[in-house]
């Protein structure tokens, strides 16, 4: 099974990651693949996935990917009407990184992100919204660990993703 995470869900708002973060990955890492895919430039994301994953982590992503692999629509972003909206098309994962070792399809790979506008093009229940990080609204400091983390291990029980994300909403 697979996720997919935005960097943006991670960070506090003085760029560090989250309390708990790096419990959390490590916990992710033991039970899914990850693969990282950011609306930021990848010359910009290479340096943030460093901070995140921590000088020689052992912690390697399927992949790693910059606004590149996002679909620019030629509609301005309703947060930010400078900007153009991009959105993350999962079958890119499903046809860029599957292989003979790995398929990925809606049944096995779940995209979490802090951003509804991004998961738009992708099918209901494939994608799980996360509040971005604020520390000074976010009454629990370990929202990683306490919320996030049990729902993803009920994932992981679960045998289809679309089916467990449709049945228990998150976000």
């Amino acid at each position: 099974m697979a996720l997919l995470g935005s960097s943006n869900a991670v960070w506090e708002q003085d760029g560090l990651p989250q309390p708990h973060y790096y419990e959390f990955l490590t916990k992710c890492v033991s039970i899914f693949e990850i693969g990282i895919w950011s609306s930021t430039t990848q010359p910009n994301l290479i340096p943030i996935v460093d901070l995140l994953l921590g000088e020689g982590s052992k912690i390697k992503p399927m992949f790693i990917w910059g606004v590149e692999k996002c679909e620019q629509i030629p509609i301005s972003h309703p947060l930010n009407p400078r900007r153009q909206l991009m959105l993350k098309k999962t079958s890119k994962v499903f046809q860029d990184i599957s292989s003979g070792f790995c398929q990925l399809s809606h049944k096995n790979t779940l995209l979490i992100d802090d951003c509804l506008f991004k998961c738009m093009a992708d099918v209901p229940f494939f994608n799980v919204l996360l509040e971005p990080f604020n520390n000074d609204v976010m009454d629990d400091n370990n929202y990683l660990m306490d919320t996030l983390w049990p729902y993803l291990v009920g994932l992981s029980e679960a045998p289809n993703t679309y089916e467990y994300v449709g049945s228990n909403h998150h976000g």
